[in-house]
């Protein structure tokens, strides 16, 4: 077998052209070219040459090769069919032009990318049909609907041109991983399949345009008004952009991300909105929520209009998700994001009820200004969530923030004079310094600070709420003046010792539990005062001793039992109507000077029965009896005391 090569410099056909020279022929076309009708037969070749226009008037049918190079032009006006051993190969970018169907009886197509079919049949719908080998670059239809009687992959772009589209049943049109669909108009009509890859693009443009109910890529819309079919939801596996034209949000929409570039968000939405990972940018027109469910998973970054229309925007991350709000205020927020921190970029403001921080959920203000439309009952917490700032942020007077508090502070400041009550709190600001600027009395919870930071007083008091407790992993140093104000029990641990101005604990009955080793020191006023029967309880919280150090100022202790917390050489605590509960035995406490006190002798029996006296303990010779009524005293050996006092009814016996 022996391969003839022809050709032709100038050729013009009027009449059909059919290649079957009973052995292996190529024709190669350098210029333009004419012809009727052209078939190829098997084993036959035609070539376009570069920069060549074929026209066929009527159909071409392919047994062997169609060979398309550089920017050559085949314009079809009628079909093309390609047999199941026929071959349609597309070099450079050149361009099939077909007038009438385009059919695929398992032959192949092998097109490089840039090169394209253009369907222009006018008048009447216009088919690709059968089965093929290969895919498609990119498919251009104008003049009427597009029929896809035909599985098939389009690896580059596909476009409508305005025109309906049908998928026939059982057949599938996949628009392969960074392809591009362009819908100016018409209705896309499936009894088959669409694929639409992840990272392909569906771009709507035209004067108005339906969206489909699909699994999308990414969506592109740019002008007229595009509106959601009631079949379904949207569903955006990467990102929605409206680079312009208006939006007729009516259904749910699911999409990893969505761009707002111009345009407006119309029919005020009330469905559900699921927003991924990409997070939600406006830069310009106006984007309005959904005031139905509506959970953002990446940031939120507006140089727009954000119109919140009574929406409850739930930042779900999980990863770090910064918001921006651009001047445009929200209505409701909730943080749900327990894998890692919702933080401010800029001022914000909501209007609505709540802002909600689920349990295990952190928000941080980072810096910026926050205002509720009122200072209580708007910040929710549901657990064991933290309300995160600085420090120094202005937010709404007097705010109240329920739940955990944790002053993070990238640098030592001042603490706002803006907060009105908050529960349990934490300083973290590591290698910084937190300075109180006002009296704090509003703190409802326990305070803890954080190893690295110094926490200061200055001039100023703190009241620790009755039954919380203090922790001091960090630096608390002596303040210059101000109290520490114990509002009942409290319980000061940590790793670290604690210093004070002055420090005052005077409800009845309060137990305070230092821990043991450290040392707490009061550089002025010392008042430590209960009441008879109700005596305030100094003890450790592991039973071994603790130092309370009153260097200075004067000393108010009455009615106090002593456990295991020790004055010190240099500064004696003076107290009366107090004992140590340990003396004479093992943790008795040191350079403590109790004055003579009554002790009440309240159950009858023994005198040397420590159980039958109210303190616990057996009293001193300095010391004051007094037998209760109705109590007999048996003394059982020989005693010493200062006074003795006998109520009525009742006696001692020896």
């Amino acid at each position: 077998m022996k391969t003839q090569i022809t050709r032709i410099n100038k050729m013009f056909f009027a009449s059909m052209l059919i290649l079957s020279l009973g052995y292996t022929s190529t024709l190669t076309f350098t210029t333009n070219v004419t012809v009727d009708d052209l078939t190829i037969a098997a084993s036959d070749k035609v070539i376009l040459n570069d920069g060549v226009i074929m026209t066929v008037t009527g159909a071409v049918s392919l047994t062997g090769i169609l060979q398309m190079l550089g920017t050559s032009i085949a314009n079809v006006t009628g079909a093309v069919t390609v047999e199941s051993d026929g071959i349609l190969d597309m070099d450079g970018t050149s361009r099939l032009k077909l007038g009438g169907n385009l059919r695929f009886n398992s032959g192949t197509l092998q097109a490089e990318t840039g090169t394209g079919i253009d369907l222009n049949k006018g008048g009447a719908p216009q088919s690709i049909i059968g089965t093929i080998a290969g895919n498609f670059k990119t498919i251009t239809r104008s003049g009427n609907a597009t029929v896809f009687d035909i599985t098939l992959t389009i690896e580059d772009s596909l476009d409508t041109g305005g025109m309906d589209l049908t998928i026939s049943n059982l057949r599938t049109l996949t628009m392969g991983t960074g392809s591009v669909v362009v819908i100016s108009g018409g209705n896309w009509t499936r009894t088959g399949a669409l694929v639409l890859w992840a990272d392909s693009k569906v771009l709507y443009t035209g004067s108005a345009a339906t969206m489909q109910p699909e699994l999308y890529g990414d969506i592109e819309h740019n002008g007229g008004t595009l509106t959601m079919q009631t079949l379904g939801g949207l569903n955006v596996a990467g990102t929605f952009r409206n680079i312009s034209g208006n939006f007729a949000a009516t259904q749910n929409i699911t999409a990893n991300g969505i761009i707002w570039n111009n345009g407006n968000v119309t029919e005020s939405p009330s469905e559900t909105w699921v927003i991924g990972a990409a997070g939600i940018t406006i830069t310009g027109g106006t984007f309005v929520g959904t005031d139905g469910a509506f959970t953002v998973a990446g940031d939120w970054t507006n140089s727009g209009t954000f119109t919140h229309n009574n929406s409850d925007v739930d930042f779900v991350g999980p990863g770090a998700q910064t918001i921006t709000s651009g001047g445009s205020n929200f209505f409701d927020v909730s943080i749900s994001n327990t894998g890692d921190i919702v933080s401010l970029a800029d001022a914000f403001v909501f209007e609505g009820a709540a802002l909600t921080i689920d349990a295990g959920a952190k928000f941080a203000l980072a810096g910026q200004a926050f205002t509720a439309p009122a200072a209580v009952g708007r910040i929710v917490n549901s657990g064991s969530g933290i309300f995160m700032l600085h420090g120094d942020e202005v937010t709404t007077p007097n705010l109240d923030i329920p739940g955990a508090t944790k002053f993070v502070a990238t640098g030592s400041l001042l603490i706002t004079r803006t907060l009105g009550a908050l529960d349990d709190v934490t300083f973290d600001a590591s290698g910084h310094t937190l300075t109180f600027n006002e009296t704090i009395a509003y703190i409802s919870g326990d305070i803890t600070v954080a190893s690295n930071t110094t926490l200061n007083m200055a001039t100023h008091g703190l009241t620790i709420a009755h039954t919380k407790t203090v922790t001091n992993n960090g630096n608390w140093p002596e303040p210059t003046g101000g109290t520490l104000t114990c509002a009942g029990s409290a319980t000061f641990i940590g790793l670290n010792n604690m210093s004070f101005y002055i420090f005052s604990a005077a409800v009845a009955s309060s137990v305070l539990i230092f821990k043991d080793g450290n040392t707490y020191t009061v550089a002025n006023n010392l008042t430590l005062t209960g009441t008879d029967e109700n005596e305030i309880h100094l003890r450790t919280n592991a039973g071994a001793t603790a130092i309370l150090s009153n260097t200075g100022g004067a000393q108010s202790v009455d009615y106090v039992k002593v456990d295991n917390v020790d004055g010190t050489s240099a500064n004696h605590i003076v107290a009366t109507n107090s004992w140590d509960i340990n003396r004479g035995g093992v943790g008795a406490v040191t350079f403590w000077d109790f004055g003579a006190m009554l002790y009440t002798f309240e159950t009858t029996g023994n005198w040397d029965t420590a159980g039958n006296w109210e303190q616990g303990i057996l009293p001193a010779a300095t010391d004051n009896v007094l037998v209760s009524g109705g109590v007999t005293l048996t003394l059982n050996g020989t005693r010493t005391i200062n006074d003795v006092q006998i109520a009525a009814t009742g006696e001692i016996t020896v």
